[in-house]
């Protein structure tokens, strides 16, 4: 009775302080359960990845960016020049690639929710991408 009463306590406390709990099936890995200040700070994402059909390394971004050099995908690698599938995971914002830093150079725009899975077969190209800009409605 006092274990019960005990993880009752301890189940309150963290329903009171906003922490969700999720309590994994048997054999299964737990689940990521994101952060509220994760899934708030990102609105209108732009998902990039490393190869054709969104494979390889994938990086998000949030907002306009003059400059690719300084950004890495999750797996380590840089991202200028190496963007080769995208998609646009927003409902009121467009992303504009751009072939060299500071939106400069041949470009392609991407509408809210549109996806490429080639970069290779528009005019930005594949692995030519040096900037990024949003523009929301």
């Amino acid at each position: 009775m006092k274990r019960n009463f005990a993880v009752g306590l301890s189940a309150l406390a963290l329903a009171i302080s906003g922490i969700t709990v999720v309590a994994p099936s048997a054999g299964a890995a737990p689940a990521a359960v994101p952060t509220a200040r994760a899934a708030a700070g990102c609105s209108n994402p732009l998902h990039t990845y490393q190869h054709y059909n969104y494979t390889g390394g994938w990086k998000q971004f949030c907002s306009s960016d003059n400059n690719l050099s300084n950004n890495e995908f999750n797996n380590g690698v840089r991202v200028n020049d190496r963007i080769s599938s995208v998609k646009n995971l927003g409902h009121s914002c467009s992303w504009t690639l751009y072939q060299h830093s500071f939106q400069r150079g041949r470009a392609t725009t991407f509408k809210p929710w549109s996806w490429d899975g080639n970069l290779g077969n528009n005019n930005i190209g594949d692995n030519k991408t040096s900037s990024l800009k949003k523009r929301c409605l």
